[in-house]
């Protein structure tokens, strides 16, 4: 037995649409723990996907902590490139100066 929220947000399943969120309402160790699966599953019974509200948090969360690490990386790649152009932009002044 569970309850079911629905939201465009919850991720998609197979058939393309956003997925339940629904928590365990049985009285076992995953009592009241969440979780996402199609929200067609009571009319079609074919699409199997199912995901714990939790784990999908966590890689969630690992997935920005690797996106924000990377954006540091090109951060400073981008200033040192900024750096080599203005060096760049220096020698053609200078190159162009020596012409005249």
């Amino acid at each position: 037995m569970s309850s079911s929220s629905y939201s465009s947000s919850n991720p998609i399943c197979r058939h393309g649409i956003p997925s339940n969120l629904e928590a365990v309402k049985k009285g076992n160790v995953s009592h009241e723990r969440n979780f996402f699966r199609c929200s067609l599953w009571k009319t079609t019974n074919d699409c199997e996907f199912f995901k714990w509200e939790k784990d999908m948090y966590d890689n969630l969360s690992q997935k920005v902590e690797e996106l924000n690490q990377k954006s540091q990386v090109m951060a400073e790649e981008k200033k040192l490139l900024v750096i080599k152009i203005k060096s760049k932009k220096m020698k053609i002044l200078k190159m162009k100066n020596e012409i005249k």
